[in-house]
C-alpha cells in the first residue's frame, strides 16, 4: 500500500513542512535475496520508484538515516545464495 502512495505520501509530508530534499528509501523485499533498494528525496523518490518497477513488500524510509546507507550496507543477497549452495 505505502508504494502505491508514494508521490502522496511524499507530496504530503512537504505540504507539511518536511524539505523537498529530504532523503527517503524504498526497500523491496527487504532481506530477501531479491532485495531491492532505491534512494532520493521526497521530490524524486516517487519518479525513481516508479522508473525502478517496485513491487510489494516494500518498506519506505524517510529522513537523514538515508544517508547511512553505504555506512550501514550489511546486507548482501550473494552471501545467502552462496550460504545456500554451501554444503553444510
Amino acid at each position: 500500500m505505502g508504494l502505491l502512495c508514494l508521490p502522496v505520501l511524499c507530496a504530503k509530508l512537504v505540504e507539511h513542512g518536511q524539505s523537498p530534499d529530504l532523503p527517503a528509501a524504498v526497500v523491496q523485499q527487504g532481506t530477501a535475496p531479491t532485495q531491492r533498494v532505491v534512494t532520493g528525496t521526497l521530490a524524486t523518490l516517487p519518479s525513481l520508484a516508479a522508473r525502478a518497477q517496485l513491487h510489494g513488500p516494500t518498506l519506505i524510509i524517510v529522513g537523514d538515516v538515508v544517508r547511512l546507507r553505504e555506512r550501514l550496507n550489511w546486507f548482501h543477497p550473494d552471501r545467502i545464495d552462496e550460504a545456500a549452495r554451501s554444503p553444510g
